[in-house]
């Protein structure tokens, strides 16, 4: 099957396919399509996925009526079996599954459900890659043992109880004092919100700015790109801010603060 046929398929079954390369999303979604307002029509799909060669995303939250479950290891995998209810639609992803649910109606934002074993929520606003989609290392995105792929009217409903969502935290406030505070600050705000699929990238990419050109400590980094962080739709776990800037620490091309 092409990456039409597999869209299509999708589609038929009340989901909202994209194309991406990877997991980015190949096309300005929201900006120029307008998801995050409608579905896109069967139109909109063949024309969209016409003659690419690509993976399919699945658009997911309350619009587009699904919630999934990322589990990203096989012992996350068995803590959603023994958690969740069990669904008829599970994919297997490269490292773990996939578990398809019916939105319940109400907020489900993407978060992280877990951090050890790893789950992730993909709920409004998120996309998640679906059958007909290659990993980059080879893997075949494909159904579990005894699953099938279903219309969403008959899968379960996701429940929130199984995984709270942790309240956000106000950012921590930095006391920009100095010229390069200043100017770091001043940075990060001339940098665009960016999307679901780029969200990870945008951040190390600023975080390694902070650390490194700006030669800025870690702490007060941290601080700095959480308050970028809190612009993004949705933002990225705080969790994850932490870990890109402790990262970033080994990252950079330039001399440690070369744009001072």
């Amino acid at each position: 099957m092409t990456p039409l046929d597999w869209a299509l398929e999708w589609h038929s079954l009340g989901y909202s396919p994209i194309p991406t390369r990877g997991k980015a999303p190949l096309i300005k979604w929201k900006e120029k399509y307008g998801f995050h307002l409608h579905r896109p029509t069967e139109q909109q799909v063949r024309e969209l996925f016409e003659g690419m060669a690509c993976n399919i995303g699945i658009l997911t939250g309350k619009l587009h009526g699904v919630v999934v479950v990322d589990a990203d290891s096989e012992s996350a995998v068995e803590y959603v079996r023994l958690t969740c209810q069990q669904t008829p639609m599970r994919i297997r992803s490269r490292r773990g599954m996939h578990f398809w649910y019916r939105h319940p109606g109400f907020p489900v934002t993407s978060h992280r459900g877990l951090d050890e074993p790893p789950v992730d929520i993909k709920g409004d606003g998120g996309i998640c890659t679906g059958l007909g989609s290659r990993h980059q290392s080879g893997f075949i995105y494909q159904l579990d043992e005894d699953a099938e792929m279903v219309s969403i009217r008959d899968l379960p409903i996701y429940l929130k109880s199984w995984f709270p969502e942790k309240p956000i935290l106000p950012p921590k406030k930095v006391d920009i004092k100095g010229d390069r505070l200043e100017r770091a600050a001043r940075y990060l705000r001339a940098i665009p919100p960016a999307g679901q699929g780029a969200r990870n990238t945008t951040a190390f990419r600023a975080a390694v700015n902070m650390t490194h050109d700006f030669g800025i400590p870690p702490d007060e980094a941290e601080a700095l790109l959480n308050e970028w962080n809190m612009m993004q739709d949705p933002p990225l776990p705080q969790t994850d801010i932490r870990t890109i800037v402790l990262s970033s620490v080994r990252s950079g091309k330039h001399p440690l603060g070369s744009k001072l």
